[in-house]
């Protein structure tokens, strides 16, 4: 779909990904879950100190996030770097002129 990767309808890997990414960002924003919400200067309190679970949380939902926003953009480099896709907008365009010679010829 985005950066013109074909999502799968079962077991794909980016809606996977995009899937719990936002369970850990659900985790980490809603009020109540971390006393860290409701008193900020815990966010610097130490990932080994006891009740800092929050932060292991918060360093894989940050990593999550970052590969969801990564990992498609680099597999999108990489095919048009192979010549194996085309850039989006130059198959939008196709489209676009083909849907038009169509009519013309209608």
């Amino acid at each position: 779909m985005a950066y013109g990767i074909p999502i799968k309808e079962k077991d794909d890997p980016y809606v996977d990904l995009a899937e719990k990414a936002i369970e850990y960002l659900n985790a980490g924003v809603l009020p109540g879950n971390f006393l860290v919400n409701i008193v900020p200067v815990l966010k610097y309190v130490p990932e080994f100190f006891p009740g800092a679970g929050f932060q292991r949380i918060a360093k894989i939902g940050r990593q999550m996030q970052t590969d969801f926003r990564t990992k498609p953009f680099i597999i999108a480099l990489q095919d048009l770097a192979s010549f194996t896709t085309t850039c989006q907008v130059t198959r939008l365009w196709n489209r676009l002129t083909q849907r038009h010679t169509e009519r013309r010829h209608c």
